[in-house]
């Protein structure tokens, strides 16, 4: 509705957040096609934007987290975004990218260049008064297989009781405790948040890796409903949009007929 509105307003800035907007979702939610659609749209339209519309990087962060949750991210990519943050100063897509980066070496078993990366991330976010779940477990997981992490009960159980914990990462961190249980709650936890609305709007990404992990756990793989459009109720504001949007529309249409 956003790109709609913006697009009938021709608003450029608008139109350049809102189909940012769209590849994100549709970036998170695995529709890959739809996603390299919208980047070839958005991509050329530049990055000299109002620091209100748009903040230096982000575009370049979107772009590195969809490739790596589609499976072609580069190190090259990874190096330019973490190059770009650093000029721009953006330290919120630095963190996301060393973050990133971790997670990456720690999939490849680099674990040495991972806990460089991570600890990097999570000294940032701690700096800025922040608990990133996600940063921390797989820091810890890499620390445990590098034999560094001092009382690993201790701390699993620690980042277990967070708000919003990483429950995949805790499951595998569980898992490598020797916790069967642990883990397949941890797991089960993880599938569940992953599923979101139901089929397809889904994390992708997240459900793909627990699937995977509760597989190779024996564990079933919960039966969940899929998302039901009968369930969802209009935004108070939805219709007045919806309306602006074809008043705009039959507006131009009018004077395109004029200009005829």
């Amino acid at each position: 509705m956003a790109n709609e509105f913006a697009t009938e307003t021709g608003e450029r800035g608008e139109i350049f957040r809102s189909l940012c907007a769209l590849y994100i979702v549709y970036s998170r939610v695995g529709k890959w096609v739809e996603a390299e659609t919208t980047w070839a749209s958005l991509d050329p339209m530049g990055r000299d934007w109002p620091r209100w519309q748009y903040v230096s990087v982000n575009a370049e962060w979107f772009h590195a987290q969809f490739q790596y949750w589609r499976g072609t991210l580069q190190q090259a990519h990874v190096d330019m975004v973490e190059r770009l943050a650093q000029g721009g100063k953006n330290r919120t897509v630095l963190r996301f990218i060393l973050r990133l980066r971790g997670a990456g070496h720690l999939e490849r078993g680099e674990l040495p260049l991972s806990v460089e990366s991570l600890s990097e991330a999570v000294r940032m976010a701690r700096e800025s008064g922040i608990f990133d779940a996600e940063t921390e477990t797989s820091l810890a997981l890499a620390k445990h297989h590098l034999g560094e992490l001092a009382d690993p009960h201790r701390e699993v159980e620690r980042l277990a009781q967070k708000r919003q914990p990483a429950h995949r990462l805790l499951s595998q961190l569980w898992l490598a405790l020797g916790d069967h249980e642990q883990a397949k709650h941890h797991a089960l936890a993880a599938y569940r948040w992953a599923w979101a609305d139901g089929e397809p709007y889904v994390h992708r990404f997240e459900l793909t890796k627990t699937t995977e992990l509760l597989q190779q756990m024996n564990v079933p793989i919960p039966n969940l409903p899929p998302y039901d459009p009968a369930k969802d109720e209009p935004f108070p504001w939805e219709a007045d949009v919806r309306a602006a949007i074809e008043k705009l529309r039959a507006e131009k249409e009018k004077k395109e007929v004029k200009k005829d």
